[in-house]
């Protein structure tokens, strides 16, 4: 059995470096704000589980001798933070609030806080933080996930939001799921040698995590000439609600998922101009929200 766990952790984070590969050319092609915090998310969890693996089952098969290592403990409370900074900045891309004031906070905050329990954890006295710790960050993230997923109907993905939707939910009851079980387990596998059931569930999430990304990168990095351009606003849009040539451009940019940022650089235009051409969307198609507007142009071109 112990076998198979490791088998299934190899599939787990290589299928995660392969998606990352995949979502790299992809973030070429098209550089949403929320991919960038996406992909550095992927790139995040392999790295962390190819050293995990590497280190918990080398010191299975070698009777548990190796003794503790101080640089695996480092980069596991280093991972740990990009992840509790990055997972809120990614759910807030994905609503559009990344650029509101204080939306940083809510990402700084935590970080700064699960650090101070990791030096706890870490001195050389017996505080017995290290629990309650784990317990408080993967339900963090859990929740922060299950935030994203609940507020969904407010996300402007284009072909993107099935995949990240799925996404959102899976992650979200993994973190919750992992989190009841550091908290009343672990769950165990095998008590001797004592491997945790979390270690074979977070390969099976890595593994489903990696195909919601690999399917839809590789449709999109195969997707014929002229598609994108297929996907412009419609003449017929435009002279019905009066849209200018920029409105157009802002439009077609933010229906493809780009956070206002992203329309500004992409437009080299200011992230004020754009919030100013989306309110006029807004007014002029009769609107109050992105996904709104989204759906009523998507009657404009489905065929």
């Amino acid at each position: 059995m112990i076998r198979f766990v490791l088998w299934v952790r190899m599939v787990g984070f290589t299928a995660l470096f392969v998606s990352t590969a995949l979502g790299l050319l992809s973030y070429q092609k098209r550089p949403f704000g929320w991919l960038k915090s996406y992909l550095v998310l992927l790139s995040a969890q392999a790295i962390f589980d190819l050293s995990f693996t590497f280190v918990v089952f080398s010191d299975l098969f070698s009777g548990g001798g190796n003794g503790p290592r101080p640089a695996f403990s480092i980069l596991q409370a280093a991972v740990s933070m990009v992840v509790l900074y990055v997972v809120p900045r990614f759910v807030q891309r994905l609503l559009g609030t990344a650029d509101k004031r204080f939306a940083r906070l809510w990402a700084l905050v935590p970080v700064g806080v699960v650090a101070a329990g990791y030096v706890l954890v870490f001195l050389p006295v017996a505080f017995g933080y290290e629990r309650p710790v784990t317990v408080v960050y993967y339900a963090y993230l859990g929740s922060w996930f299950l935030y994203g997923w609940a507020r969904r109907t407010r996300m402007s993905l284009g072909s993107w939001k099935p995949w990240i939707t799925t996404f959102l939910a899976g992650a979200g009851l993994w973190y919750v799921f992992t989190a009841a079980d550091f908290g009343i387990g672990p769950i165990l596998i095998s008590p001797d040698p004592e491997v945790p059931f979390v270690v074979l569930s977070a390969s099976i999430f890595n593994i489903f995590w990696a195909t919601l990304v690999i399917i839809p990168t590789a449709r999109f990095l195969t997707r014929p000439p002229g598609r994108e351009e297929a996907e412009a606003v419609p003449d017929e849009f435009a002279r019905e609600f009066k849209l200018s040539r920029r409105e157009r451009e802002v439009l077609e940019k933010l229906c493809d998922g780009l956070s206002n940022r992203d329309m500004a650089e992409a437009l080299f235009i200011s992230p004020r101009t754009v919030e100013n051409h989306i309110y006029n969307l807004y007014r002029k198609c009769g609107v109050g929200r992105r996904i709104e507007l989204c759906n009523l142009l998507a009657r404009y071109t489905s065929p």
